[in-house]
């Protein structure tokens, strides 16, 4: 039985900041899960398919409008980017639908019992947050009360509306409706979530058994030093004329060595030529104009009030915008550098600046309305023992009110993470942003004073009051920016309409585009998931044509209008010989190389082997250069050499003093001799074996779900229709 069927009615006003804070977190949670109806599609259009399972047009467009409407209501200046709500949808029912079969396919299952628990008995705390006092304590039965108690819905409308608090037009029965909407998609993503933990926590244990003899390598590999000299023979400095170039037989034998391990996806590439969407010198030429007018009406006017009235001409005909009161301080600093000083009724500008030209009003100026102070503080948390917190904080304050520097007590003391780097300090504040006892000490003490200690839910806190403002401003902003008219654009489609004629015609995309001065840009190959030029109707003309095909003009975002032309294929299965001659060739070489310095390695060694320093070599061939490392551990890193994982493991191995046989790393051969080693204390290692498994354990479980999921996605057969449904 669903949660909600064993549910009553609940009032939404209870918990309206509950509900759009959940939303919230659906629209931004990591886990990427967002809304989980998986109801069937009613259009014939499918999105796409995970292993065969189809993803609706109506289902998908319905979740992409949720997202941008919440995006939109979170903040509603800010332009909402519909194709980058799209592939991140589209991410989301790729997972949700991989992990459900996953799910289906292991046996593992959630429980209506299990979301009831975590719901009722165990919520997260994106539940809880809402019912949870600023001292950190959960009011438990507040919130069952809430989430099962039926009278509260008439009850709670009824008094808002006594109060004045609900409009008198508001049916109980359509609010809960929609909460009970709400409450449903809270479930689902409690099951969904709780399918999730149960992979990876699988994942993670899978991953995280550590053997008894990796664990003790780990021990030694870290806790050992060693000093060593080194003479390498570096694969760089050999000249590659000197190999010359591979052979097709060469190349040949290195292909058939390792094409079974060279798999590939269908892939595909393209060059292309953009045109992008920027004004053009008409269009900061009619800016210019506009800014001209202004400024020749404001420089005509005879009055301060011919001066207002341009003013507002120009604010109806370009839709400026109105500020309202606002902390002086608080202006972006190009503005508060003009107003800062201005008086009630001044006109400033027209001033330019990188975002356009600005003509400024100053509407009103006021005082004491509204304070924002600037303090510092250093906290002290409880600890296991309050009294001694508090003394030591006491010692604080004595010490920052005899005179100390407070920033460097703060950087040295405070156990505030978030402003101890600073010195302790917070920019302006207004009432209500803090804790009532900081707010209270901050608010009712004079700048310059050091006060303290001040308790908190926190710790106790030693709290310096830089400053004190109330200075707002009210101002009426005009601003002129060169925009790309309507004009401009249609021409830009022209000049691209001619390139694709041009191209259609027979002509290569480089003579044209040298032409007209334009580059020419090939990408590398890309696979059927990656939206190339964040365009995924690009992708989808890439792999829907031959190579050869020209597009036709897309505008995309960021890039303006483009044209492309599919220039290369590659169909899955082994990668062909032709497309891996350039990785070959340099294999090819990098082997022959290393021939060459063995030959050279072995020759230095046979004459060095007897010797009792590397430096001996310097009699005989003073070019050779020997390098001496000092604190070296068996992790791969090796002063002057680079990762040389080779090198360190044999050294932690060798016998002291001895010149070793010359043996091959990663850029190069090397000839050794290890001077001293500080072997690690194995008594220790059973003491250290606990917290040595428990770091090793977190280390492999951290990685393991997403690796798991990269690997599930990787084998799934996931067809996207995207790029045919939705233009960029």
């Amino acid at each position: 039985m669903g949660i909600i069927s064993r549910m009553r009615d609940i009032s939404p006003y209870m918990l309206v900041i509950f509900v759009v804070s959940f939303i919230a977190f659906m629209v931004a949670s990591d886990s990427n899960l967002g809304t989980l109806f998986n109801s069937s599609s009613a259009t014939a259009n499918v999105v796409g398919t995970v292993n065969g399972e189809e993803i609706g047009y109506l289902e998908f467009e319905q979740r992409v409008k949720e997202q941008s409407d919440m995006q939109r209501q979170q903040n509603p200046q800010a332009e909402v980017d519909e194709n980058t709500i799209r592939q991140a949808v589209w991410d989301q029912f790729v997972e949700e639908i991989l992990i459900r079969q996953a799910g289906e396919a292991a046996g593992i299952k959630v429980t209506q019992d299990e979301v009831l628990d975590m719901m009722l008995d165990s919520p997260p705390e994106y539940l809880t947050r809402n019912f949870t006092d600023s001292a950190g304590k959960f009011n438990r039965q507040a919130y069952l009360d809430v989430m099962t108690n039926p009278d509260i819905i008439s009850q709670n409308i009824a008094a808002g509306k006594k109060a004045g608090m609900i409009p008198q037009s508001v049916d109980p029965a359509e609010e809960v409706a929609k909460f009970k909407n709400s409450l449903l998609k809270i479930e689902e993503f409690m099951y969904k979530s709780r399918l999730v933990e149960h992979f990876r926590r699988a994942a993670g244990t899978s991953a995280s058994i550590i053997s008894p003899a990796y664990m003790k390598n780990k021990y030694v590999n870290d806790g050992t030093t060693f000093d060593f000299d080194y003479i390498q023979f570096n694969i760089n400095n050999v000249d590659a004329k000197s190999i010359g170039k591979p052979t097709n037989q060469e190349l040949q034998a290195e292909y058939d060595a390792v094409k079974e391990f060279s798999k590939q996806k269908p892939s595909r590439k393209i060059k292309y030529v953009t045109f992008p969407l920027e004004p053009s010198k008409q269009d900061t030429l009619a800016a210019s104009k506009k800014i001209a007018r202004i400024q020749q009406s404001l420089n005509e006017a005879l009055t301060p009030a011919d001066k207002l009235a341009a003013f507002d001409l120009y604010f109806a005909e370009y839709s400026g915008t109105q500020q309202d009161y606002q902390p002086v301080k608080n202006l972006a600093p190009e503005v508060s550098s003009v107003l800062s000083t201005a008086k009630q009724g001044d006109i400033i500008g027209p001033l330019a600046t990188p975002a356009g030209t600005f003509l400024y009003r100053v509407d009103s100026l006021r005082s004491g309305v509204n304070q924002l102070v600037k303090a510092s503080h250093i906290l002290i948390n409880f600890g296991s023992n309050k009294d001694s917190a508090k003394a030591f904080a006491s010692q604080i304050l004595s010490r920052a009110k005899r005179g100390e520097d407070f920033a460097a007590l703060a950087k040295e003391y405070s156990q505030d993470n978030g402003s101890k780097d600073r010195g302790g300090e917070y920019d302006y504040f207004p009432k209500g942003q803090m804790v009532k006892p900081f707010e209270d000490a901050c608010f009712n003490n004079a700048p310059g004073s050091i006060v303290g200690p001040v308790e908190t839910q926190f710790g106790y806190h030693i709290i310096k009051v830089a400053d004190k403002i109330s200075e707002e401003i009210k101002y009426s902003e005009i601003m002129i920016t060169v925009a790309l008219t309507m004009n401009t654009k249609k021409q830009l489609r022209r000049d691209a309409l001619s390139f694709k004629q041009q191209l259609d015609d027979g002509q290569s995309m480089e003579s044209i585009a040298k032409k007209i001065k334009k580059n020419v840009v090939e990408t590398m190959f890309f696979d059927t998931q990656m939206p190339v030029l964040g365009s995924q109707s690009l992708t989808s003309f890439a792999f829907s044509n031959e190579v050869g095909s020209i597009s036709e003009p897309m505008e995309l975002k960021f890039y303006g209008i483009v044209i492309a032309q599919v220039t290369g294929k590659r169909d899955a299965g082994m990668v062909p010989f032709d497309d891996m001659k350039e990785d070959l060739a340099k294999k090819v070489i990098a082997k022959k190389k290393m021939k060459l310095l063995k030959e050279k390695a072995m020759a230095i060694y046979q004459k060095l082997k007897n010797s009792d320093r590397l430096f001996a070599v310097t009699q005989f061939d003073p070019t050779i250069e020997v390098k001496t490392v000092s604190k070296v551990h068996n992790n791969g890193l090796v002063d002057g050499a680079g990762n040389e994982p080779a090198l360190t493991q044999m050294a932690l191995l060798a016998p002291l003093n001895k010149i070793n046989a010359p043996i091959q790393g990663e850029n190069g051969w090397y000839i050794y001799q290890v001077l001293q080693r500080a072997d690690v204390d194995m008594k220790a290692f059973a003491s250290a074996k606990p917290q040595l498994q428990m770091t090793l354990t977190s280390q492999a479980a951290s990685p393991a779900y997403n690796q798991w999921f990269n690997a599930l996605k990787e084998k799934a057969e996931i067809i996207d229709n995207r790029g045919k449904l939705f233009r960029d």
